[in-house]
């Protein structure tokens, strides 16, 4: 397989931010609660769930609130979703290196293969890993499972880049450098 490269998605290698936000308001409006306007005062990706599950008490629980949002992604999961030329780019640099690059995101599986299947060009990456159920993937031990079962060894992981709290601590977990994505495109 080569040395593999660990990608985090959503705010990593896409853009992904209007996609989420409209989800998650979405999500919220569905169980009648009033969007918090600590929701527009967010600028990372990972917040935004985390924002919305603090107004959930009383209307559903999480994992109901998950279900809805992964519906709503999954009807038009490219909508307000990028990827700029700069990601591109290092990808590309990345392949001719020899590397293998694997998406390893807590998007949804179906949902996180739509995006990678439709705004990157056949073939970039060798596996896209998403969560199979409402609990997150990252960072928790089941990323080794399902990084086993791709037949992914930790010997074989170069690093882990992302752009989040979650992805250094999954980094950690695996043992593996993390880099951050601003990092890379700030050199490019």
């Amino acid at each position: 397989m080569g040395k593999v490269i660990l990608l985090d998605l959503d705010g990593t290698i896409v853009d992904s931010y209007e996609s989420v936000l409209l989800a998650t308001e979405k999500s919220l409006t569905h169980f009648g609660i009033q969007i918090p306007q600590e929701l527009h005062d967010v600028t990372e990706v990972g917040d935004l769930l985390s924002v919305a599950s603090n107004h959930l008490a009383g209307h559903t629980t999480l994992e109901k609130f998950k279900l809805v949002y992964d519906s709503i992604l999954y009807a038009n999961p490219t909508k307000g979703v990028y990827v700029s030329a700069s990601v591109l780019k290092l990808l590309s640099g990345f392949k001719k290196d020899g590397y293998t690059l694997v998406v390893l995101t807590n998007k949804k599986q179906e949902v996180a293969e739509i995006i990678c299947n439709e705004l990157f060009p056949r073939g970039v990456f060798k596996f896209v890993i998403g969560r199979s159920t409402v609990k997150p993937l990252k960072p928790s031990m089941h990323v080794f499972d399902e990084l086993k079962k791709k037949g992914i060894m930790l010997d074989d992981i170069d690093c882990l880049i992302g752009d989040s709290e979650t992805d250094i601590k999954t980094a950690s977990i695996l043992r593996v450098q993390y880099i951050d994505i601003r990092t890379l495109i700030n050199k490019a």
